[in-house]
């Protein structure tokens, strides 16, 4: 009895083991589909499928963002925010967060202080958006806390302007007092 017992037992851990790899190596095979696409998608070799995953399409987002293609990346959100899984959602809220403050800060250096200030105000709601779904995502708390102290600069510097004064003739950005710079 105790021999059949410990045969079942081996290959019940050969069993399990098995499966442990063949999982393993269909997730790594998936990511390596995935690079392969993105890259093909970067390159301009592919365009993207309706049955393109939902990270797939948060990296294409973000690509697009380098791009400087906003309003493809705004769709590519959009459609992600109706359909990524929820441990996807507080990452396409930063990340929309951070296009959103990205543009901001081009208004800003433009001197375009009326496009800014809701451009800051959307990056701050999706910032907030993020840290609901996942209140440990630092990056999102660091962008925010900039998005933050950007808003009450712009509103002074556009007032100072406003009145004719030079506000030192520096750039907002290198006035505004312990604003983080360094993160996405």
């Amino acid at each position: 009895m105790g021999s059949r017992w410990r045969f079942w037992v081996s290959v019940a851990a050969v069993a399990a083991g098995l499966a442990v790899v063949t999982l393993a190596g269909w997730q790594w095979r998936r990511q390596s589909l995935e690079a392969e696409r993105l890259a093909a998608l970067q390159a301009g070799r592919a365009v993207l499928r309706p049955d393109d995953g939902p990270r797939l399409r948060l990296a294409w987002a973000n690509h697009l963002i380098r791009r400087q293609r906003y309003d493809e990346a705004l769709a590519v959100f959009g459609a992600l925010l109706e359909s990524a899984p929820a441990a996807l959602l507080p990452w396409v809220y930063y990340d929309l967060g951070n296009l959103y403050l990205r543009r901001a800060r081009m208004q800003v250096e433009r001197s375009a202080f009326d496009e800014a200030v809701p451009l800051v105000a959307l990056a701050k709601q999706a910032y907030r958006h993020a840290l609901r779904r996942n209140p440990d995502l630092w990056a999102a708390r660091y962008n925010l806390e900039a998005a933050l102290r950007l808003l009450p600069e712009i509103e002074r510097f556009e007032v100072e302007r406003e009145a004719g004064e030079d506000p030192l003739g520096e750039a907002l950005w290198t006035r505004v007092p312990g604003f983080p710079r360094g993160l996405p």
